[in-house]
Formats: C-alpha cells, structure tokens, sequence
C-alpha cells in the first residue's frame, strides 16, 4: 500500500532512509515518490525547459538568423538540443496542408441493364 504524500515529504526525497523506515526495497519508495510526483523535484531539470510553443519559436528565431548558440543560451539548453528541434528530432513541426487525392470514376454501373 503506497503511504500518503504528507508521509514521504518529511524525508526530502532521501530514498534509503524511506525504504529503512517503511521496511521496502529503495526500487519500491522510488515507485511511491512516482506516483506523488515528488521524483524531481529540481525545476528546470530534465525535458521540461521547452515545449511545442517555445519550440516553434526558436525554429522562428533561427529562420530569422539567430544561432544555435546564442538560442541555447537564451531558452537554457545546449546547443545539441537545439539542433534536435530545428531537425525536427524532438518537438516536431507537423505541418498544417496536406495533400488530397481524389479519385473519380465516370464509369456508370447500371445492373438494370
């Protein structure tokens, strides 16, 4: 049974001494502070610096002449994610169009016939 939030937030996220005095393994107080998203703590850590909109911005900035560098230092990030974004490898563009086929037979198929 996974102990309330209130339980595990004395212990500041120290997983070997939850796992002491709850009697578990440290893999199991890792699924509780999971499950009561105390697992990261740190803001600013890990993939949530962007999203789709800053994403699209920073494509935005670079069109118009901005660098790699200088958009890595401003949103945070290194200069590789930055590149995955304009290489559309992670935040990827989908485009608005799309191609519509259509296809018309004029052949009349009239079983009365």
């Amino acid at each position: 049974m996974i102990p309330p939030k209130d339980k595990l937030l004395p212990y500041h996220g120290d997983k070997n001494l939850i796992a002491k005095d709850f009697q578990v393994t440290v893999r199991t107080v890792y699924r509780w502070l999971k499950f009561h998203e105390l697992d990261n703590p740190k803001k600013n850590f890990g993939p949530y610096k962007l999203d789709e909109c800053k994403a699209r911005e920073i494509r935005n900035l670079h069109t118009k002449g901005v660098s790699a560098k200088d958009l890595a230092e401003n949103y945070g990030v290194t200069v590789a994610a930055i590149g995955r974004i304009l290489n559309n490898v992670t935040y990827r563009e989908i485009k608005e169009t799309a191609e519509v086929f259509v296809v018309y037979n004029p052949t009349n198929h009239d079983s009365s016939g």
